[in-house]
């Protein structure tokens, strides 16, 4: 049995294959990004207090950002990682 392929055919897998590449790249990119959140939204994701989290932030125990006159955000992995030392 013989199969032919066409030039034209093989252009287009070779450029869906680069896109699944880059698109697969960007991903890859987007999940290694630290993400910010208020002390409020980590509160929701880890169950630690927003207070509790306030007071770390200041301590110096994690990372903060001002983000305004009052406003904070933190790193959701350093809170993760608080979290899971408590047990």
């Amino acid at each position: 049995m013989t199969v032919n392929i066409s030039a034209e055919l093989l252009h287009k897998v070779a450029q869906a294959t680069s896109l699944y590449a880059e698109v697969l790249q960007q991903l890859i990119s987007e999940i290694n990004e630290e993400r910010w959140v208020s002390p409020a939204d980590a509160q929701a994701e880890t169950g630690i207090d927003a207070q509790t989290i306030r007071r770390l932030a200041r301590a110096g125990r994690i990372k903060s950002q001002k983000k305004g006159q009052k406003l904070i955000v933190v790193p959701i992995s350093e809170v993760k990682e608080y979290a899971s030392t408590r047990v």
